[in-house]
């Protein structure tokens, strides 16, 4: 997206899943998978009743009947269960797969540092 177009806002907050710039970067990708297991879906307010109000309303992450995959409320759901990865300001999650199951969603990934050198050199 061109910083010209007008449509774009500034946020404070924690962006949801995403796919950096196609750069090459220097990075050391940890040998442990991480299994986090989350709701399929629920309310926030049923996941932490003291950040959450009645108003912040419910989220369904897989939809299998419609096909939907709601990739933008995974950040949310696992603050909610207090369940996001604790990382340095130099890493990353790489999420590797998601595993759709009757009342849950496991996410199966490993963690990414991010080495300072490179960070902007454009691969070929």
């Amino acid at each position: 997206m061109s910083k010209d177009n007008k449509t774009e806002e500034v946020h404070k907050g924690m962006p949801t899943l995403a796919l950096v710039a196609p750069h090459s970067y220097n990075f050391v990708v940890s040998k442990e998978k991480h299994k986090i297991t989350i709701p399929r879906k629920g309310t926030f307010k049923e996941l932490d009743r003291d950040f959450f109000s009645k108003d912040t309303g419910d989220f369904e992450i897989a939809n299998l009947e419609q096909g939907i995959i709601n990739l933008s409320v995974i950040t949310k759901v696992l603050f909610g269960v207090s369940k996001y990865p604790n990382m340095e300001s130099n890493q990353i999650f790489c999420p590797i797969s998601l595993t759709i199951n009757k009342d849950t969603v496991d996410i199966l990934g490993q963690v990414v540092t991010m080495q300072e050198e490179d960070i902007t050199t454009q691969a070929n």
